[in-house]
């Protein structure tokens, strides 16, 4: 006849057969548990680095190209402020002659 318990062998005491081997299924299963948990936090964590590099990315993109719009259109107003004040300057100094 097959024992229905074992002896532990630190203490001495008999443990339940289905007690003993749950214990050891469970040890290994959070074992198991454990390890995947590590692997999918490595993975989580490179996935996230990965897409931070992208935003990072895509933001520089984003505002270079619209930095570069923006000094250009500051630079169609130089021009046209600088083509304003060129005709003013022109203006003034014909009124100046009249006076004179």
């Amino acid at each position: 006849m097959i024992s229905e318990s074992i002896s532990c062998p630190y203490c001495g005491k008999n443990i339940p057969f289905s007690e003993a081997i749950s214990r050891e299924i469970e040890a290994k299963l959070n074992e198991e548990l454990h390890l995947r948990e590590g692997n999918l936090m490595k993975r989580y964590q490179a996935d996230l680095a990965t897409a931070v590099e992208k935003a990072s990315r895509f933001a520089m993109a984003t505002a270079t190209t619209e930095l570069a719009f923006e000094v250009e259109t500051l630079k169609g107003q130089l021009l046209e402020t600088e083509g304003k004040l060129t005709q003013a300057q022109g203006i003034e100094i014909k009124l100046r002659q009249e006076r004179q």
